[in-house]
This record gives structure tokens, C-alpha cells and sequence, in this order.
């Protein structure tokens, strides 16, 4: 199994869109797949990331938590921007699935055997880099035309770099980790004015 098989969801949101009003708490997401999950589903696993972010900064005030892991599951996260966070869970293996059983007694308490914390963390990481790239970022475009157009942006994007990572050869996505330039869109409005 590839370590993207095992990714149970990737979102993105921002805690201020509901103006913490809870009836209005679906309003903080703006992409999260599977989009097959319900909402409460969605809206928990958002809400489990605040929580665990303002609690950390009790602690760290300029560094919160990334990083969250239990039995079955991992999820990392980070902020992208201000108020704006990305993460994805994975699902964690039990050590059963992929240790041959005569190591067995070799592996130590607490082994992780899933996918490595920093290659999620690269995964989210460049996501976000290639959308800011392609369209902006996501502050601008929130402050410009709101977050349906966010949402709009994020659902087109996201579930192509989903397929596209999940393919065994991504060239695109190694070729974007080391390729860095000016976003397109500031190239957009420069055309534009010059162009009149």
C-alpha cells in the first residue's frame, strides 16, 4: 500500500469565516476531502485541529502544534497563512500488518510504522505552495471574492493534485518542489496593465 493510499482526509479552513457563531461552524471549511464524509464529520475533525492548535498555544504561543497521533490514525497540519490552515490525516497501520512476525520482539513500544511525519507534512506543504503558485493566496483571494470563490478554487485544485499525487510516477509534483518563481497571478495583472 502507498503511503497516499492510506490518506483518510486532507482540508483546509479558517476559524474566523464563522465568526464563532457554532450554528455557522461548517462555514470554516473550505475544502475537505473525501467530500463523501458528512458534515459533522468534517466539522469535528476541523474543530479537534482548533483545539488542539489554541491549547497548544497556551504553551507556544509562536509555534502550535503540527502534529497529532494515536493508534489509528495520524494528522498534521500547519498555518499557511494567518487563520488559514491546511491538514491531512492518514490512516496509521497496526505494526501487525508490517513487521514480519520473528522481528515482532524487536520493534519498541511506540513504533511507528506508518507514513513519516515529515513526508505528510512536505505533502501539505507543496499542496499549498502549487495552489498559491497557480492562483494566489488564499487571504487574497478571500479578501477579493470571498470564500465561495475560495471553496470554487480549492475543489478544482485539490482534487486534481489528490489524483495526480496518488499516481505512482509524479513528475509534476517533484518538478513544483524545487521549482520557485513569482505566483502567475501577479504576472496576470502586469500583462493586463501593460497590454491597455
Amino acid at each position: 500500500m502507498e503511503p497516499l493510499d492510506r490518506i483518510l482526509s486532507l482540508f483546509v479552513f479558517n476559524p474566523t469565516l464563522s465568526g464563532g457563531r457554532e450554528e455557522k461552524e461548517y462555514d470554516n471549511v473550505l475544502y475537505y476531502h473525501p467530500s463523501s464524509h458528512s458534515r459533522d464529520t468534517q466539522c469535528s475533525q476541523v474543530g479537534l485541529c482548533e483545539a488542539l492548535v489554541n491549547f497548544s498555544r497556551t504553551f507556544s504561543p509562536d509555534r502550535p502544534c503540527e502534529l497529532m497521533r494515536t493508534d489509528k490514525k495520524k494528522i498534521v497540519y500547519f498555518e499557511a497563512e494567518p487563520e488559514v490552515w491546511w491538514a491531512a490525516s492518514v490512516e496509521q497501520p497496526h505494526t501487525d500488518e508490517l513487521v514480519p512476525a520473528k522481528k515482532k520482539e524487536a520493534v519498541p513500544p511506540g513504533y511507528d510504522a506508518g507514513v513519516p511525519d515529515d513526508s505528510l507534512q512536505h505533502f501539505i506543504r507543496a499542496a499549498y505552495q502549487s495552489f498559491r503558485f497557480f492562483h494566489a493566496p488564499i487571504t487574497d483571494i478571500l479578501a477579493s471574492a470571498g470564500p465561495e470563490a475560495v471553496r470554487r478554487k480549492l475543489l478544482l485544485f485539490l482534487s486534481n493534485w489528490v489524483a495526480l499525487a496518488r499516481c505512482k510516477e509524479s513528475p509534476l509534483l517533484h518538478a513544483l518542489d524545487g521549482f520557485k518563481s513569482v505566483p502567475g497571478h501577479k504576472f496576470a495583472k502586469g500583462s493586463l496593465f501593460v497590454t491597455r
